[in-house]
């Protein structure tokens, strides 16, 4: 419904998950040191923030121009740095408003599947306590950023079903392309919404449009990265090469051995180490 017609209690629900996060994000920070990988993310922004672009593969990676993280991420926290003077606070109050976008979100597409407005607000009051939800606005990681850009691709792809229009379809991608450029999930989103304004008959013109337009507005979005890989590594990347070593640190002799099956670390392992020092690969 338009923004007039949204209930007092939907602004009720939005006002407890948006202190829900902040209260989370000032707790757990106290009793938790930030992990590896939200260091890599603060680095790389620190280094956005200066002006410096993204930084160079640690050493022990081999050292040279870095893919492994997508760029959305550490752009949107570079962004906040800026404007801060690198302060991680400001950083989480973002990052607790785009968890509430997120809950606004699943409210809209309840919404817009059932048009009830107690399932939406329901939908709502779950996604504002549930704690994975509240928990991960704590930590300067992805998902705070990747969940509202693939919730938002889904109502709009909903939208466009609806009502048509090569607008939404424009929207479902720069939200689909935006989230492919935050995580490599996201790629998987993206073709999933693209896929769900293919009206039938398939191979027609008219329903071609739509997913057409979709597709050439989310390569747009992920063209100057693409190219900038390009030239810094002379080969094709669309995102990142990422992917890779987060598959061979789980399927890997040790992570096999380890009762737990604990992801690791493939640099540090013997098995792969070679792999990661060889200036020729």
């Amino acid at each position: 419904p338009p923004m007039g017609r949204v209930p007092k209690a939907a602004w009720a629900i939005l006002a407890v998950a948006l202190l829900l996060r902040v209260g989370a994000a000032e707790a757990i920070t106290q009793q938790l040191s930030a992990g590896a990988d939200e260091r890599a993310y603060v680095t790389i922004a620190t280094s956005i923030a200066d002006g410096e672009g993204f930084p160079d593969e640690p050493a022990v990676l081999g050292g040279g121009p870095s893919a492994l993280s997508p760029p959305g991420y550490p752009y949107l926290l570079g962004g906040v740095f800026l404007a801060t003077g690198d302060s991680t606070t400001a950083a989480r109050a973002v990052q607790a408003l785009l968890g509430t976008v997120t809950v606004a979100l699943i409210g809209l597409i309840a919404w817009q599947i059932f048009r009830r407005r107690d399932v939406a607000l329901a939908a709502m009051a779950m996604g504002a306590v549930y704690p994975p939800l509240i928990v991960i606005a704590a930590p300067l990681m992805t998902e705070s950023l990747l969940l509202p850009l693939m919730l938002g691709a889904v109502a709009a792809a909903l939208r466009q079903r609806e009502r048509g229009g090569l607008g939404w379809a424009a929207a479902v991608g720069a939200l689909g392309g935006l989230a492919a450029l935050t995580k490599d999930i996201g790629v998987i989103a993206l073709l999933v919404v693209t896929f769900a304004i293919w009206a039938k008959p398939r191979l027609t013109a008219s329903s071609l449009r739509a997913p057409a337009v979709a597709l050439a507005v989310a390569a747009a979005i992920g063209l100057p990265w693409t190219i900038r890989n390009a030239i810094e590594f002379d080969s094709l990347v669309p995102v990142s090469n990422k992917l890779g070593i987060a598959l061979a640190g789980s399927y890997n002799e040790s992570a096999r051995e380890d009762p737990e099956h604990v992801w690791l670390p493939p640099a540090q392992l013997p098995e792969l180490n070679q792999v990661f020092v060889d200036p020729e690969l």
